[in-house]
């Protein structure tokens, strides 16, 4: 039942009107809050909307805000702006976590995660946006970025590295609600095709609802 208000969102999302993705959310949570009862019956389907509901608003949603984020001025630039963060930052995460994390921060929800790693994937997205807006001045103009001071870059980076922990949390919840090791086989290795692109979803959601601020 959940792929139908996933499907609304997706295509909500490809049309780019703000209108009709926030129409498709309260829709869609309101059908399903209708519906699954029924489905499910009266003592069943509470856990089942809640893991739904989370499911459908960390992958729905946040792919929904991606693909509305490539319809706004410069779009792909932005976007590629945020997902070079995005790697660079969790593969410094991986890289110095891995190594040398020991002080584990959040063990209840994503074992592996340590302050260290939080420290580089902090450092990292910083000096990947700072990579980023420096290929303006090399040719690299459709990204758009020149208008930005040094420190608006810093900011973003540290923003997109907030994003980046926290989706990434989001992402480790829902797999131990799902009572599964990975999201996917999809990338052998790193944990599924969300542990990818978790940084990537909630860094749009960030950047898109400063676009959306701008624009009142």
């Amino acid at each position: 039942p959940v792929t139908v208000p996933a499907v609304l969102i997706t295509f909500a999302s490809v049309l780019g009107s703000w209108s009709l993705f926030g129409l498709s959310i309260v829709s869609s949570i309101f059908g399903m809050m209708l519906f699954y009862p029924t489905i499910y019956g009266a003592e069943k389907f509470h856990q089942i909307l809640l893991m739904d509901l989370f499911g459908l608003l960390y992958v729905s949603f946040c792919m929904g805000i991606a693909g509305m984020g490539g319809h706004m001025p410069h779009g792909h630039g932005w976007a590629f702006f945020v997902i070079s963060c995005s790697w660079i930052g969790d593969g410094g995460a991986y890289f110095i976590g891995s190594r040398y994390g020991k002080h584990k921060c959040f063990p209840q929800v994503s074992p592996g995660k340590s302050w260290e790693g939080i420290a580089a994937e902090l450092v990292w997205t910083i000096v990947a946006a700072l990579i980023v807006y420096g290929s303006v001045a090399a040719g690299a103009e459709f990204l758009n970025l020149a208008e930005l001071y040094v420190w608006e870059v810093v900011v973003a980076g540290i923003i997109f590295a907030i994003a980046g922990i926290t989706g990434d949390l989001c992402e480790s919840l829902l797999k131990r609600v799902g009572d599964v090791k990975d999201s996917g086989n999809f990338f052998p290795g790193h944990g599924g095709i969300l542990d990818r692109f978790d940084g990537f979803f909630f860094g749009m959601v960030a950047l898109s609802c400063r676009h959306y601020m701008a624009t009142l």
